[in-house]
């Protein structure tokens, strides 16, 4: 495999936005769960 492979970078590239992705969404389809009021409530 030569260090210029296309899609090998094109590859990894989709993958890491793919991790990110899922690392931002899970918590955010959470906390949209959550009762706006309830959650001031407790700060």
């Amino acid at each position: 495999m030569s260090t210029r492979d296309a899609i090998t970078y094109g590859a990894v590239a989709l993958a890491v936005a793919t991790v990110g992705m899922l690392a931002n969404y899970v918590p955010a389809r959470r906390t949209s769960r959550v009762d706006p009021m309830r959650a001031l409530r407790f700060e």
